[in-house]
């Protein structure tokens, strides 16, 4: 095949040179190989791969040696500079011709993880924290540097009234010290007022929570559930104040206790969804609906990973469970949902799959808000409630054993 059929209309002539060399490349190894009889070919490839040692492992090596006759390579140099120098830059240039620069890098930051761990960087650490504290101690302030943001701030946890956050710090200087001020707002109230007064959203409805802590974490609280918040740090000391990192989160649902306590009611984009507290089924209340509203008018899809309810083309729920269901198991159900009649709605009864007593859900779909369930506990089963089961279980084996003996028979 010719080399210039591969080539752009308007491809440069370097360029098309370059390609013109690595084909005349790669017919001469190929050539080279072909000349290679298959069990020396076999044989070279086994002992590449079996004996000689690994490009990550011979520039370790390199390394350590490197390493352990330095000193040696000091004094020669004082001596005979223009003896040693030379090697070194040869060493150098044929490493980087052979593409073992970014190995060599490599090996390098795994060097100094690893040696950070060894008791010469221990006693020098320790020797440098004394520095600091007698550096801090004599001249104080005047060893600031003007600070500069957190890295990164984030939730390390959410609640329906808290949240813990977090932030990476960003230091300017050992011997400087920073502080935090932390602020919080609820972001619908601040968008309010500054539609009312026509006014900067981005400066409106901050809580100041601490004006100089110490450490690099902060729990919110109180705050209210199924609210969007804001939450901003900076740093602070005697040279002034970094810019904001900010960060957005919204706080869980807090569960409704409903029948006698033994359900737990969330709802979702749509509907309402209840988990048994006692057992591993889900009540899922799909409305209102018009009353005019059929059974055939729906179409309803239980997979075990996913539900999409519709009626007459139009999507009411869909998404992924949380986690899967017995598809087989779950039932479904039209029924007014007023006494006038004047509103209809769609019940679902799924069941968890998996083992009995598993989790609570935060949330039916993946794609709503999640449920704290932090205070959530399982509801006993009284006595009646086991012995139905019981029975429930020894009726639904009778028939099976009467099933087996209608075949046999």
């Amino acid at each position: 095949m010719c080399v210039d059929s591969w080539l752009p209309e308007k491809a440069s002539p370097a360029a098309a040179a370059r390609v013109r060399a690595a084909a005349a490349s790669s017919r001469a190894a190929t050539t080279r190989q072909a000349r290679l009889p298959p069990f020396v070919a076999s044989a070279v490839k086994w002992l590449i791969k079996n004996v000689l040692p690994k490009r990550k492992t011979l520039v370790r090596a390199s390394l350590f040696a490197f390493i352990g006759i330095f000193p040696f390579l000091l004094i020669l140099m004082i001596h005979r500079p223009l003896l040693v120098l030379p090697f070194l830059a040869i060493l150098a240039v044929l490493g980087y011709a052979a593409g073992l620069a970014e190995e060599t890098s490599k090996q390098l930051r795994w060097m100094r993880r690893m040696s950070g761990r060894g008791p010469i960087f221990w006693t020098m650490a320790a020797g440098h924290r004394v520095l600091v504290r007698v550096g801090r101690r004599f001249y104080g302030d005047k060893l600031d540097q003007p600070p500069k943001p957190p890295l990164a701030l984030g939730t390390s946890s959410r609640g329906a009234e808290r949240a813990k956050i977090k932030w990476i710090p960003q230091p300017t200087s050992s011997f400087s010290r920073e502080k935090y001020e932390v602020q919080v707002r609820a972001t619908a109230l601040a968008k309010a007022d500054s539609a009312k007064d026509d006014g900067d959203a981005t400066e409106r409805g901050w809580v100041s929570l601490s004006d100089a802590l110490e450490s690099e974490e902060l729990v919110l609280a109180p705050l209210h559930h199924s609210t969007q918040y804001e939450a901003r740090v900076r740093a602070v000391n005697s040279k002034g104040a970094s810019e904001w990192r900010s960060v957005g989160f919204t706080t869980k649902q807090k569960p409704t206790l409903i029948d006698d306590g033994t359900r737990a009611l969330a709802r979702g984009d749509g509907y309402t969804w209840a988990q048994h507290l006692k057992d591993e089924s889900i009540v899922v209340s799909i409305g209102p609906l018009p009353s005019s509203t059929r059974a055939k008018q729906l179409e309803v899809k239980v997979m075990p990973t996913s539900l999409r309810v519709a009626r007459m083309g139009t999507i009411l729920v869909s998404g992924d469970f949380y986690a899967p269901v017995e598809s087989e198991e779950t039932e479904w159900e039209l029924r007014d949902s007023s006494a006038d009649g004047e509103a209809r709605e769609l019940t679902l009864t799924l069941v968890k799959a998996g083992k009995k007593g598993g989790p609570f859900w935060p949330s039916l779909l993946r794609s709503e808000l999640e449920l704290d369930v932090s205070s959530l506990k399982r509801v006993e089963k009284d006595l009646d409630e086991l012995m139905a089961e019981i029975g429930n279980t020894e009726a639904m084996q009778g028939m099976q054993r009467v099933q087996e003996l209608k075949k046999e028979l």
